[in-house]
């Protein structure tokens, strides 16, 4: 699909604009997990090299000013640049609102596991058992999760102390060696190549990359990065 002509021709406030929506969007909780080309670029602080985000075919397509670009990097939501200009990365806080729940058997009923969050505990969005008798329990908030935490130390479930803990976020599990997929991935059905989709054209409910990243040895301009559709 050909982007609108309209993109490169943006001036003042409208490219600024314009660039801020598609820099936000690239560094969104969303777009990193599953984004394993930007993310194999990040070094330990999840810093990336801004003339990585300065060759993304739709930042191009919008300006190659990389002064421009590193200012409005800056004002940015989700982005922190370096004092010197040459690296970003995400500012993003992970919310932790599941709480794991261990040693209870798998084939407990879930309503019996239910049985365990009173009034005193926050609200239940999602139950669900995992391998080695563990129930995952997702809450509306962080807080809800923590205090129902703190609440259930002291606690018991058919005689035995419950043992639980608050789940860790890992903002990048779409992280990727840098090597790219294995080979029998490009041949499963998850693996759907590179993307070509408009500027602003994501359909409601579209996720805009693969299962699997596509091969990094491919050139850039073959992968498509895009921004959600401004409401």
């Amino acid at each position: 699909m050909t982007e609108p002509s309209s993109s490169s021709h943006l001036e003042g406030q409208a490219l600024v604009d314009a660039l801020k929506k598609q820099l936000e969007f690239y560094f969104s909780k969303k777009n990193l997990a599953n984004d394993a080309y930007l993310t194999s670029h990040m070094n330990a602080q999840r810093y990336v090299p801004i003339d990585v985000i300065a060759n993304f075919r739709k930042v191009k397509s919008l300006t190659e000013d990389r002064d421009l670009l590193v200012k409005v990097m800056r004002q940015c939501k989700n982005l922190a640049c370096d004092e010197e200009g040459r690296m970003v990365r995400p500012t993003l806080k992970m919310e932790r609102k599941t709480l794991l729940l261990r040693d209870i058997p798998q084939a407990t009923s879930e309503e019996e596991v239910k049985s365990i969050f009173d009034e005193h505990c926050g609200k239940v969005v999602s139950i669900h058992s995992d391998v080695g008798d563990t129930w995952y329990v997702e809450f509306e908030t962080e807080e809800e999760c923590v205090n129902t935490a703190m609440y259930l130390v002291d606690k018991t479930f058919q005689g035995k102390p419950i043992r639980c803990r608050v789940k860790s976020e890992n903002l990048l599990r779409g992280f990727f060696f840098h090597q790219g997929p294995p080979k029998e991935a490009l041949n499963s059905p998850g693996y759907r190549g590179p993307i070509n989709e408009g500027f602003y054209n994501v359909p409601v409910g579209y996720t805009p990359f693969p299962s699997y990243p596509v091969p990094f040895n491919e050139p850039l301009q073959n992968h498509e990065y895009i921004a959600p559709q401004p409401q």
